[in-house]
C-alpha cells in the first residue's frame, strides 16, 4: 500500500487541481461581484422609491411651489405656521437627499433628471431664498 502511495504522481495531480481550481475561483469571484453589484442597484432603487414616497407626503408644498401655485416665484409665501413647517420639512427632506447624493448612496444623474426642477422651484421663490 505504501508503495502505491509513493508511485502516485503528486506533482501532476497538484498541477491538474490548480488548472481546474483557478478558473473555478475566477468564476466564483465574478459571480460574487455580479451579485454584490445587483444588490447595490436594488438597494439604490429602494432608496429612490422610499424618497418618492416621502415626497408624496408633501404634494401640497410641491404644488404650491410649482408654476401656477400660490408660492411660485414671487406669488407668495406660506401664510400659516403649519404651512411654513411643512415647507421646512419638505426642504429638510431634500437636504437629506443631498447627504445621500454626496455620500454616493444615490446617483446624482438620476436626481438631476427626475427631481432637479423641485430645487429650481424652491430657488425661484425670493421669499424662501431670503428666509
Amino acid at each position: 500500500m505504501i508503495e502505491l502511495v509513493t508511485q502516485i504522481p503528486w506533482k501532476a495531480l497538484s498541477e491538474v487541481a490548480t488548472a481546474i481550481g483557478l478558473p473555478i475561483a475566477v468564476l466564483v469571484l465574478f459571480l460574487t461581484w455580479r451579485n454584490v453589484r445587483s444588490a447595490e442597484r436594488i438597494a439604490e432603487a429602494q432608496l429612490w422609491l422610499d424618497f418618492r414616497r416621502q415626497l408624496a407626503e408633501y404634494h401640497d408644498v410641491h404644488t404650491a411651489l410649482a408654476p401656477g401655485g400660490g408660492w411660485h416665484k414671487d406669488s407668495g409665501y406660506p401664510a400659516t405656521r403649519a404651512d411654513l413647517r411643512r415647507l421646512e420639512a419638505y426642504m429638510g427632506l431634500l437636504e437629506h437627499c443631498k447627504i445621500m447624493l454626496d455620500s454616493g448612496l444615490l446617483a446624482r444623474s438620476t436626481f438631476e433628471s427626475v427631481y432637479q426642477y423641485r430645487l429650481s422651484n424652491l430657488a425661484a421663490n425670493p421669499f424662501i431664498c431670503q428666509a
